[in-house]
């Protein structure tokens, strides 16, 4: 049992005891100490009451001094005091804890109206949505060969296979290459120790592009 040293309630796990000191110790009375006073004008530690108060520091305006008290925390202070039990990971808002506790989870509680994919996280459903379901817009063109994007830092990166330039330079052999990528696939190309076997035969390979090209030799061998 995990006992809190400033009001001695008692926790079953880490996570919950931290978030709780935070709480502890950043009540709004509190907060003075913690900062030296920077907020002491605008920090009301009496009764709920309706007024129409700004926040100094962005202009923005609340109903009680316990509203502004929260506002600050969160904002301007940047504390986070919604814990998740299992990972430790902080947030400023419930909702936020809510979200994240689906990666723990096997429940997969969003699902796609189109096709019935569910995912944990609803981001990955609108990822899933916009790259599956959406007719994609290809604006962004190449001025010089045509080939069209879907994102203008596509067609930014792509414009470096048309320069000369080559900025990335390999750290074992010195070696220039357009983009980054180009020269960390080089750097396992050629300079990686790592041993990529076939699971079908024997054969073994330098690249992992050199395996998924032999195992489709495979494949249309099969078919």
């Amino acid at each position: 049992m995990l006992i809190c040293s400033l009001c001695s309630e008692t926790f079953k796990s880490k996570p919950r005891l931290r978030a709780h000191i935070w709480k502890c110790q950043m009540e709004p009375e509190t907060i003075l100490e913690t900062l030296g006073h920077q907020f002491e004008s605008q920090l009301f530690t009496g009764p709920m009451e309706k007024c129409d108060i700004m926040c100094d520091q962005c202009g923005k305006h609340f109903t009680s001094s316990q509203s502004l008290a929260r506002h600050i925390k969160c904002v301007h202070l940047k504390i986070k005091h919604h814990w998740c039990d299992i990972c430790g990971k902080s947030f400023f808002a419930a909702s936020e804890l809510k979200q994240h506790s689906f990666i723990h989870s096997e429940q997969k509680g969003f699902v796609c109206d189109l096709c019935g994919a569910s995912f944990k996280q609803r981001s990955c459903l609108w990822s899933h949505k916009k790259w599956n379901h959406e007719e994609l817009s290809y604006k962004f063109e190449c001025t010089l060969c045509g080939k069209k994007f879907v994102k203008n830092y596509s067609l930014y990166e792509h414009m470096k296979r048309h320069s000369d330039v080559r900025p990335y330079k390999c750290d074992i052999c010195g070696h220039g290459f357009k983009l980054n990528y180009d020269m960390l696939r080089h750097k396992q190309d050629v300079h990686s120790n790592i041993i990529h076997n076939c699971n079908l035969c024997s054969a073994t390979f330098k690249t992992a592009r050199g395996l998924k090209q032999h195992e489709k030799k495979h494949m249309t061998s099969i078919l």
